[in-house]
């Protein structure tokens, strides 16, 4: 059986949210932007108070976003640096 992480899903994604635009150092106004949406809907997903939707995901991953650590909380990969042209250098997959 999975190992369930303390607190609420949407709380723990929004973290998860805001911690990657600290790595890819992007503001509010930058992350709202990449995912197609207003500046108010990304407080709300950073909140916890709403999620994105599967396209808005996808948009975050063309901006760098690790949308796989956003949902689960894993990273398969270390992302070393995010070069200029939006790929990543990566190591190999962590051990979990």
């Amino acid at each position: 059986m999975p190992r369930k992480e303390p607190g609420d899903v949407a709380t723990r994604i929004g973290q998860r949210l805001r911690a990657e635009c600290v790595r890819l150092r992007l503001s509010t106004d930058d992350a709202s932007a990449a995912a197609g949406c207003s500046r108010r809907t990304w407080q709300y997903f950073e909140a916890g108070q709403s999620l994105p939707d599967a396209e808005q995901l996808y948009q975050l991953a063309l901006a760098g976003f690790d949308v796989l650590f956003v949902v689960t909380g894993r990273r398969p990969f270390r992302v070393l640096q995010v070069e200029e042209d939006g790929s990543a250098v990566l190591t190999p997959p962590v051990e979990q």
